[in-house]
């Protein structure tokens, strides 16, 4: 199970959120509320695996993952 945003490092909080936030969007947009996505590295079954979020995510280094993520929710909403 995950652990309590109150006991996370400042550094972990703002990547969980930002984890959280790609999960949340990646769903939307495939339209599948139930779909499980996971980043790399983590142990959990998935629909889909996103690479891992850098140590010091910022807006440059997260386009890339969130294209990615982008894309596998497309497809999967569009697959037959």
């Amino acid at each position: 199970s995950r652990r309590p945003l109150s006991v996370l490092s400042p550094q972990d909080k703002t990547t969980r959120v930002m984890e959280d936030t790609i999960i949340a969007t990646t769903r939307a947009l495939a339209q599948k509320k139930e779909l499980r996505i996971k980043f790399q590295g983590s142990h959990i079954e998935a629909d889909i695996i996103l690479p891992a979020l850098p140590e010091n995510p910022d807006a440059e280094n997260l386009s890339p993952i969130r294209g990615t993520a982008d894309i596998a929710a497309l497809t999967t909403r569009l697959h037959n």
